[in-house]
Order: structure tokens, then sequence, then C-alpha cells
């Protein structure tokens, strides 16, 4: 297992935030009900290394809203990914985001790609991380013009 956590702050408060996450949500399970979106599944293909197409099933595994936003996706190598976004209230309307993504591949050779991932690969995750906050304050930035 491979697992990575980064954070930042903004100054905004969680709603905004999260309205964000919610549009997401929204957009990539769009038969979901907001009221009750735990266990909203979605399949779609995508393609990985050497042209391999892999079926992802998506699942809403957590959700409290303006707060968690957890999303598992499991591959049909077997291989099972989480991404969740905790959102924390700070003092003066600022917003804490941890962003947690944990990666599962079963066997001993996904144990050793989990740990080659973890050293050769920290750098990529950093940039998807920063990225991600970047888009997050681009659209916060479209939504106060």
């Amino acid at each position: 297992m491979t697992k990575y956590q980064f954070q930042h702050i903004f100054s905004n408060p969680p709603e905004q935030i999260f309205a964000i996450f919610r549009k997401q949500l929204c957009d990539t399970f769009p038969s979901v009900d907001l009221s009750n979106p735990i266990g909203t599944t979605i399949q779609k293909e995508t393609r990985g290394v050497q042209g391999y197409t892999f079926l992802l099933d998506l699942e809403i595994s957590d959700y409290k809203e303006n707060e968690i936003y957890e999303i598992t996706t499991h591959a049909s190598n077997k291989q099972s990914y989480i991404s969740r976004y905790e959102l924390h209230s700070l003092p003066e309307d600022k917003t804490q985001l941890v962003l947690i993504e944990e990666n599962t591949t079963p066997g001993f050779w996904g144990n050793a790609n989990a740990l080659i991932t973890k050293i050769f690969f920290k750098k990529q995750g950093d940039r998807k991380a920063e990225r991600l906050f970047q888009g997050i304050e681009a659209e916060l930035a479209k939504q106060g013009s």
C-alpha cells in the first residue's frame, strides 16, 4: 500500500471550497442523491500504461457535507485507489484542505510496486496535489469575479 497526505490552507470558508467538490461529484456521478450519496457508483474505461484499457468502478465511499468527500476506485487489475478530501474550518473563514491518497495492489508484486512508487514517485504526487490546490484557487477566483 502507498499512502500520501497533502494539505493546503485556503482563505475561504469550507462551504465555498466544498461547492467545487459537490459540482465535480454531480458531474462524475450524474444520478447521485446528495441527501445520501455514499455507495453511489459508476463504471468507466480508461487507458493505462502501454495502451492497456482498464475498467474502473468508482464509488462514493464517504461523504459529509462541507467536511468530507471520498472516492474509492477499483480497477479491473484488482488495484484500488482512495482519494479522500477533508475540509477543516479555521478561524477567519479559512479552510485547511487535507488530501489523502491511498493505492493498494494485492500480492507480492503489488507490495514491491508500492515500495518503488513510494520512493520514486513522491515528487509526482506533490505536483499532482499542487495542481489540484491551484485548480481550486483558480475556481474560487472565478467565483469571486
